[in-house]
């Protein structure tokens, strides 16, 4: 794939330009514990549900502990509770770039290609990771949950992306780490690609007709000048 065949590259954020994903399982685990319960998943288990489905996590989590659902049926409020032990653990944990990023962000910003952030986090969160990574500065523009109404896989958040970013007759491409991000960017109807491990369990779902597929971002690169 050529990169520079595109005018707007938009990026998904959490797991694939920065480690947050394994801090995002950690929330979960602790909003559980926190309630009593012991979550028994490994991180792998975590990735299979939640790269692919926006519910998923939510069903899961009930069916496992039907005495949670019993104590709280409202899962906004859970969530809430996930959200905030998240936010902690940003602030604690060891943050840095995915292999790859570095050099890929530097030179979208040298070749003068429009390029933007979709993600589902909040502004909190995105500005928390922001101001300690600063190779991130260089990303132009910024699309996080509250700039949208459905979150992924519907495509607002893409959607949303290309009107704030994209010109008359670009063509766009998105890049996640997720199906369930892919799936979105397929909606948004535009070209997708995938970084994913070849042995993460979502690959069982992947066909090559919704993304072009790369294994790591360090596999990406673009090699002249627009």
């Amino acid at each position: 794939m050529n990169i520079l065949e595109y005018d707007l590259i938009l990026l998904d954020f959490d797991g694939l330009l920065v480690n947050t994903e394994d801090l995002h399982f950690e929330a979960y685990r602790q909003m559980l514990k926190n309630r009593g319960y012991d979550l028994k998943w490994d991180f792998r288990q975590f990735s299979a549900i939640a790269h692919v489905s926006a519910i998923g996590l939510r069903d899961m989590i009930y069916q496992g502990y039907p005495e949670l659902y019993s104590e709280e049926s409202d899962w906004s409020v859970l969530y809430k509770e996930k959200q905030r032990a998240y936010l902690e653990l940003l602030r604690q944990g060891e943050l840095k770039l995915l292999p790859g990023v570095a050099p890929f962000l530097k030179q979208l910003a040298e070749c003068g290609m429009r390029h933007a952030v979709v993600t589902n986090s909040t502004l909190a969160h995105i500005t928390l990771v922001r101001d300690r990574l600063e190779e991130l500065g260089t990303i132009p523009g910024w699309i996080t949950r509250e700039d949208y109404e459905q979150s992924k896989p519907a495509p607002d958040g893409y959607l949303e992306g290309v009107k704030r970013f994209g010109l008359a007759g670009d063509r766009s491409l998105g890049i996640e780490d997720t199906l369930k991000g892919v799936k979105a960017i397929n909606s948004a109807g535009f070209d997708a690609m995938l970084i994913c491990s070849l042995d993460h369990p979502q690959m069982k779902e992947y066909s090559p007709e919704m993304a072009t597929h790369f294994c790591s971002m360090d596999e990406v690169t673009i090699s002249s000048n627009r």
